[in-house]
């Protein structure tokens, strides 16, 4: 499985990369022929090298990524009320009645009541949407989180009802606009990278990657995991130099967690035929024992019976195994749903500590 897996990121590679042991030697193609084998193994591996540091930086980027999303969940989820008619900070002295939001005073004996919020916001989507059905909730393009906001809130237009020179300068003119709107609320000494130009870096990068995989014919899933890496590693770049290897990185990790994913399935898989096997024999050995303790008499006249009763037995071994399949298969679902709720309460229970004590605190 190792030398598989080897071979897959050398291809990965080697097409995205394909001169970067020519530039770690410093050689020309005319020159590499004349190196020895010893040499050209030592080019190699320190393009390897160079991959996986490539890869341990990207790593390190998408586990600051999860922080930050931590933090900033904790930071919505904790709210901070403070009364105008009485100086009540305490939270726990905030009562929601009914969607509103009622101060309680700073103690039962110095009573508020002043109603602080009179309405409850609304959650969710305007309408109901159910699979295979269009959301009627949401217009245009939907949103997509591996670009800006920019990106996602720009103006789309179709051309088909002009003219061709016409309809180009029309979408040169929007993309003026929207460069210049990027440069509003900047400072002069600000030479960050802009969100625009980010954004078409990475669809370019996108589009090398999709050619990829249908090179490789690898599954979709390994694109989508890819883009995400690429995404979040250009976003915390003002400048991403070798482009080529940074997108190699996000395709080799991307197809080492599949592999992983698909291992992991497969052991399943064969623990469950080994636990259905096992009780197939027993069964069987104790249906040979039973027949071989009967009599032979009249054997030759129920010969056809016996046969008949061999396949009736073979079925039932056959249905037995399949309820034990999916019965096994449906409690690894309650077992990994069960952990996925604890992780959730731990969640919870965290964000009230953290709540707890900011409000000590204050």
């Amino acid at each position: 499985m190792t030398t598989v897996v080897e071979h897959m990121e050398d291809k990965i590679r080697k097409i995205l990369v394909p001169e970067l042991e020519l530039e770690l030697m410093d050689v020309t193609a005319l020159q590499w022929e004349e190196l020895s084998q010893n040499e050209k193994e030592q080019c190699e591996a320190k393009s390897k090298q160079l991959l996986e540091s490539t890869i341990s930086k990207i790593l390190d980027v998408e586990e600051q990524e999860i922080q930050n999303k931590v933090q900033e969940k904790q930071r919505k989820n904790t709210f901070r009320y403070r009364c105008t008619k009485c100086p009540n900070r305490d939270q726990k002295r905030f009562v929601e009645i009914e969607g509103s939001i009622i101060c309680c005073g700073i103690n039962d004996k110095q009573g508020c009541g002043y109603e602080m919020i009179n309405y409850k916001q609304h959650e969710g989507n305007f309408y109901r949407s159910f699979a295979g059905e269009d959301d009627r909730s949401h217009h245009g393009k939907p949103f997509n989180p591996l670009y800006s906001e920019a990106w996602n809130s720009r103006i789309s237009s179709s051309s088909d009802s002009l003219e061709k020179e016409s309809a180009s300068k029309f979408k040169a003119t929007i993309a003026k606009v929207e460069d210049d709107l990027d440069k509003v609320n900047r400072d002069v000494d600000d030479h960050r990278t802009r969100d625009s130009y980010r954004d078409k870096h990475k669809s370019k990068v996108f589009e090398s990657m999709k050619d990829v995989i249908s090179n490789l014919c690898l599954h979709s899933s390994i694109e989508k995991r890819a883009q995400y890496l690429f995404s979040i590693f250009r976003d915390d770049r003002d400048r991403v130099q070798r482009e080529k290897l940074v997108t190699a990185a996000c395709l080799v990790i991307a197809y080492r967690e599949n592999v992983k994913e698909l291992a992991y399935e497969e052991s399943l898989k064969k623990n469950f035929s080994s636990s259905s096997s096992s009780s197939s024999s027993s069964s069987l050995s104790s249906s040979s024992s039973s027949s071989l303790s009967s009599s032979s008499f009249g054997q030759n006249n129920n010969f056809h019976d016996n046969n008949n009763g061999n396949s009736n037995d073979n079925m039932l071994n056959d249905m037995q195994k399949r309820k034990k399949f999916y019965k096994d298969l449906e409690n690894e679902k309650l077992e990994r749903k069960r952990i996925r709720d604890e992780e959730m309460s731990k969640q919870v229970k965290f964000i009230k500590d953290y709540n707890e004590n900011d409000v000590k605190q204050w």
